[in-house]
Order: structure tokens, then sequence, then C-alpha cells
């Protein structure tokens, strides 16, 4: 898991803002979109897997994939966080 203070320190390669871990309702809606084919990264390829864990941005508009407690921070691979209707 990753560790609180270690997330602090992290910022969006884009807009430069904080990051955050996603709660569980916000995984769990990020995965039942991803199951269903609708997240889609920045390259438009879909998640292969559910997110095991996930960082958003501060205006949430981008969610960055967490596999084996790696944050992937490459914004090709960032998903944009369009889910609201979700």
């Amino acid at each position: 898991m990753l560790s609180d203070q270690f997330i602090q320190k992290l910022r969006c390669p884009q807009t430069t803002s904080p990051l955050h871990l996603l709660t569980e309702a916000e995984l769990t809606q990020v995965n039942r979109a991803a199951e269903v084919g609708k997240l889609v990264n920045q390259v438009g390829l879909p998640a292969e897997r559910p997110l095991q864990a996930g960082l958003r941005n501060d205006d949430r508009s981008l969610i960055y994939p967490v596999w084996d407690d790696i944050p992937t921070l490459i914004p090709e691979e960032a998903f944009p966080w369009n889910l609201e209707a979700e």
C-alpha cells in the first residue's frame, strides 16, 4: 500500500496538482468502467485489467493507475475522469 507520506510528494505530471488516492467508491466506479471497456487512456487504449488502486489529480480530470503498489505517472497512460454517468 502506498503511504500517505509518499502520496503527498506526488504531483500530476500534466497539471502539477497534488495527487490523491482514489476512495474505495471511486475505485469501484473506475473498475466497473474498465469491465465494460469504458475506461480508456489518453492514447485511446482500454484498461487491460482492473486497477488495484488509482491516483487522481485535484480537479478530478485524470486518474493514474497503480499496480503492485507502483504508480504509473506516464501522462499517456492516465485515464480521463469522465465517469459521472457510470
